[in-house]
């Protein structure tokens, strides 16, 4: 027992010390690779988009993108149109019959789309007058599709929610979409965030809100704080 702990520390140690820009670009790509791979054979067995196989990979496509990871290009486009293509749909967005949760489902779908490339329209305008109406008065949003560990409590869904009214809101509501994220900003600024997601999603939420950057790397260096010695 005590040889096998032996070798898996020595084999720890190893990775840790071979953990080179390039060999950490080449798991990335085979980590880009693996998840398109999941996603060609989604739209044969599923009529919608989820948020494990369409969402934040359109998230994770981005950033591979923005630091020159490879990514499939047409595969992706072909995903993204797959996804998204009910954003064309005005009379859907009008009648909101699809409803799941407006600031987990919606406004996640409105970040991944613009990841993916879709501008916004008078339909996104629309989904995102839909988030904006649920905010609650003291600011912040509520979420009833709450899964943890990967999205659950009102730090991820006021953070989401304001990236979604912030890229897509009409350019019409422009005035009443700022003094929503002020409130927004607000009410992350004055709650407390205990969990690694909470701290994580108020970080992002304070940054995009728009002001001067000094009490995000604030809420950044708490954030750094927490991590522990290993």
């Amino acid at each position: 027992m005590k040889l096998f702990v032996l070798a898996l520390c020595l084999t720890s140690v190893s990775l840790a010390d071979d953990a080179t820009p390039a060999r950490i670009r080449e798991a990335a790509a085979k980590a880009v690779a693996l998840i398109q791979k999941s996603q060609k054979n989604w739209p044969s067995k599923q009529s919608c988009f989820s948020c494990h196989q369409q969402v934040l990979p359109a998230l994770a496509f981005r950033a591979a993108r923005e630091h020159g990871i490879a990514v499939d290009e047409p595969a992706a486009h072909a995903d993204a149109a797959f996804a998204f293509a009910f954003y064309a749909n005005l009379d859907r967005a009008v009648q909101y019959t699809h409803i799941i949760d407006p600031a987990m489902d919606d406004g996640y779908g409105l970040m991944a789309a613009d990841a993916a490339g879709l501008r916004p329209s008078l339909v996104t305008a629309v989904y995102a007058r839909l988030i904006a109406a649920r905010q609650e008065a003291d600011g912040h949003w509520e979420t009833g599709d709450e899964r943890p560990p990967e999205s659950y409590g009102p730090f991820t869904a006021t953070a989401i929610s304001m990236a979604a009214i912030r890229g897509h809101g009409h350019a019409n509501l422009q005035a009443d979409t700022g003094a929503r994220m002020q409130r927004a900003r607000a009410w992350l600024l004055s709650h407390a965030a205990r969990t690694t997601e909470e701290r994580a999603w108020q970080v992002f939420g304070v940054c995009i809100s728009g002001g001067d950057h000094t009490a995000a790397d604030r809420l950044a260096g708490e954030l750094k704080a927490t991590q522990r010695p290993d």
